[in-house]
């Protein structure tokens, strides 16, 4: 829980337009993690999960391995606040989080998007968020968005553009942007195990609209 100085205004901000303490030592705690801040905003209490006990995490598991079965379909929220872009097998780890959702659980990420080439292993594109989460695994896109480290830059909200045969275009992302998105896990969602192949928007939009056309004239 670390809210730069120069940020706090906009912090403060926030939780006043949300009718909360606009004080930023109320939801400070002494070893520097989050959990009073979130029972201060309202939430129930939180559960940490970390690939090793160190910092003394209430779950110990490692996201590039599957899951055991006390975690699956346990969670009504998983908050990713920059964990899965230092996770080698991102595939696993995403299968991994949907697991542990219930039905209509929320999946909340954020993770480095551009800008923050060496902080982990990866930069995340808004694709992952429409063909993996919404098409693949057929969950709920609530919210994808480009959002700026620097607080005073605008949200940029990034629709699916690869249904149309597009791509997102990262033109005034300039410095460090996080990809968040919110997912909502559906009672219709596709549970299966692992999902092994996703493909790209704007490809798949070619190949279909080459089939048809291949097809129509056969056709003709």
């Amino acid at each position: 829980m670390n809210v730069r100085r120069g940020h706090r205004a906009y912090f403060r901000r926030a939780l006043r337009a949300a009718d909360l303490h606009p004080k930023y030592s109320h939801y400070m705690q002494e070893d520097g993690y989050a959990e009073t801040f979130f029972a201060r905003i309202g939430y129930p209490p939180v559960k940490s999960m970390d690939a090793s006990a160190y910092e003394g995490s209430d779950i110990t598991h490692d996201l590039n391995d599957p899951l055991p079965d006390d975690l699956r379909g346990r969670f009504d929220v998983i908050i990713d606040g920059g964990t899965i872009e230092h996770v080698f097998h991102t595939p696993q780890a995403l299968d991994n989080v949907f697991h542990m959702l219930k039905d209509d659980g929320i999946f909340i990420s954020i993770n480095g998007m551009t800008g923050w080439a060496g902080h982990g292993f990866y930069q995340f594109s808004p694709e992952l968020v429409w063909r993996y989460w919404q098409d693949t695994r057929r969950c709920a896109v609530e919210t994808c968005a480009a959002v700026s480290i620097d607080p005073s830059q605008p949200t940029i909200h990034v629709a699916d553009t690869g249904k149309r045969g597009a791509r997102f275009r990262s033109k005034r992302l300039t410095g460090r942007w996080y990809l968040y998105y919110v997912v909502r896990k559906l009672s219709t969602a596709n549970d299966i195990p692992q999902v092994t192949k996703v493909q790209q928007g704007d490809y798949a939009a070619t190949w279909s609209n080459l089939e048809n056309t291949q097809a129509q004239g056969a056709k003709n």
